[in-house]
């Protein structure tokens, strides 16, 4: 299985992981700061850089 890697998860990284994740492909989403891939873990978004948007 491949994956597309976004690197970065500000507003626009975040964006693009959910449109390619939304076309079906499998996306790893690269966060450099530890403390907010674990609350995007557990929440289902990014309430730093876009908040109030639900990841799928």
């Amino acid at each position: 299985m491949s994956y597309i890697s976004v690197i970065g998860a500000g507003s626009w990284g975040t964006t693009i992981a959910c449109m390619l994740t939304e076309k079906g492909y499998d996306v790893v989403l690269w966060v450099h700061d530890s403390e907010l891939a674990e609350r995007i873990n557990e929440k289902g978004e990014n309430d730093v850089y876009l908040p109030g948007f639900k990841l799928p």
